[in-house]
């Protein structure tokens, strides 16, 4: 698998795009893959930092040559000094340390880490935010990899998606088709709204409010959510995970593990005969005051 970050050293230049694949880069070349042209026309290279600190001094980052086969003009020492250079001016546009008000909307492998105010937008792809970052608005079709530290973000919407939230970074808002794949560690969401999806809430990961016809399909390990209304769905919930308090039309499928699920006392749920309890799993109905508890328990009223 090709490196953060690969090039395709050639006799005149260092051939850097956006990605990591070689393969990708020697088609964009229009050059053949084969063993005579490895022999005269292009080395497969990768400048990669240790422990993939991407924000880390490039002249320390490590030089390796992905091929057995090298052409009689590759000096080693001199083109390595050839790839630093050109990483360091790939990193002008994509590796953005302490920048205020900085827009993105084009591109793809961007690093962020203590920027404040950013906007990502349009068809961006962000690898890495880090740090103390703060990012306003993240809309349209980008999209980010990972987001962690202390970094937070204002508003997720369009048809935005991320990857993975963790560390404690914060998302205040989640909307309209915008999509997150996970949220661990200790990461927080305020609110998940409009038909907003998230496949995995683990660790110790919360949630404020999920609302609208938002959906999440797992939510686990001690994560929490406050708050489900609305017509919003919940597929599974167990562990030691929680729903505070469920409401109107929002359903949940099931609870297992030691899961606790409780709806609000000031409001009907409209689909609690629809949960599924098993192993320990509880529904407290703050309603009518009764609690439903799988595993065999014996209740004692104290």
């Amino acid at each position: 698998m090709c490196k953060f970050k690969s090039a395709i050293i050639l006799k005149d230049r260092v051939f850097i795009p956006d990605y990591d694949s070689h393969t990708d880069m020697l088609n964009e070349l229009g050059i053949e893959d084969n063993r005579t042209n490895a022999e005269r026309l292009f080395v497969r290279a990768e400048l990669y930092p240790k422990n993939d600190d991407a924000f880390s001094d490039i002249d320390g980052w490590t030089f390796k040559v992905d091929q057995d086969i090298r052409p009689d003009w590759f000096v080693e020492e001199y083109e390595k000094s050839r790839m630093i250079t050109a990483v360091k001016e790939w990193a002008k546009e994509h590796i953005h340390i302490g920048i205020d008000g900085l827009k993105i909307d084009s591109g793809k492998n961007h690093y962020i880490k203590d920027c404040k105010n950013v906007e990502v937008c349009g068809s961006a792809s962000i690898s890495y935010v880090y740090g103390s970052a703060s990012i306003s608005k993240v809309c349209d079709s980008a999209s980010i990899s990972e987001v962690c530290g202390s970094a937070s973000i204002s508003e997720v919407y369009g048809s935005a998606s991320i990857s993975k939230v963790c560390g404690s970074a914060s998302i205040s808002k989640v909307c309209d088709s915008a999509s997150i794949s996970e949220v661990y560690g200790s990461a927080s969401i305020s609110k998940v709204c409009d038909s907003a999806s998230i496949s995995e809430v683990c660790g110790s990961a919360s949630i404020s409010y999920v609302c609208d016809s938002a959906s999440i399909s797992k939510v686990y390990g001690s994560a929490s959510i406050s708050y489900v209304c609305d017509s919003a769905s919940i597929s599974k919930v167990c562990d030691s995970a929680s729903i505070s308090k469920v409401c109107g039309s929002a359903s949940i499928s099931e609870a297992k593990g030691q899961a606790i699920i409780a709806n609000s006392p000031y409001s009907t749920w409209d689909k609690q005969s629809g949960l599924i309890l098993s192993e320990n799993a509880t529904f407290k109905d703050n309603k009518a005051k009764v609690i439903y508890q799988s595993g065999g328990w014996e209740l004692r009223s104290v």
